[in-house]
């Protein structure tokens, strides 16, 4: 039910705009705003039930999208081919614990807004709970690994963590 309701649309969503940056020459701008009204209105919708943890939710799908537009913006700034070298070569490790916070977040988010939107019906309130508060601990340390990728694959700023010895 949540996958038909709010997944399905958001991922058709993502590739119209996805192929409208290809073919129809949509901005990256544009891309952003879309993603950031689809995020305010399921911000509304978890505010909206006056769940004790909508906050955690809130904020954990703002890093979401955070990342998201991360992405996006570095694949314009560098190029996909730009951006993965630099994190081939610079960032490997950091990577892959940002993609481990990513699938951590994303599942922690997902479950817990299904049973607070009701998508669902079965489920133990303890777990919600447990779920949401978990989705905020996730994006806390999703955002820093964005930070640190930030700082990593800027060309200036590696340079001059390199030559002040920071990194190796």
């Amino acid at each position: 039910m949540f996958t038909n309701r709010v997944i399905n649309p958001m991922i058709r969503l993502t590739q119209e705009l996805a192929n409208g940056i290809v073919f129809r020459g949509i901005s990256v701008d544009d891309f952003n705003k879309a993603e950031l009204a689809i995020g305010k209105e399921l911000a509304k919708l978890i505010r909206s039930t006056n769940y004790p943890y909508a906050e955690d939710l809130v904020y954990a799908l703002s890093i979401l999208i955070e990342h998201d537009h991360w992405v996006i913006n570095n694949v314009a700034r560098y190029g996909f081919n730009g951006l993965l070298s630099r994190i081939n070569e610079r960032a490997l490790n950091e990577a892959g614990d940002t993609s481990v916070y990513l699938m951590a977040t994303a599942f922690a988010w997902y479950s817990a807004t299904a049973a607070v939107l009701g998508l669902i019906k079965e489920f133990r309130g303890v777990n919600r709970d447990a779920l949401a508060q978990w989705s905020r601990a996730y994006a806390e340390e999703l955002n820093a690994y964005i930070d640190t990728l930030d700082l990593l694959i800027n060309d200036e700023t590696y340079k001059t963590l390199k030559e002040e010895g920071v990194i190796t």
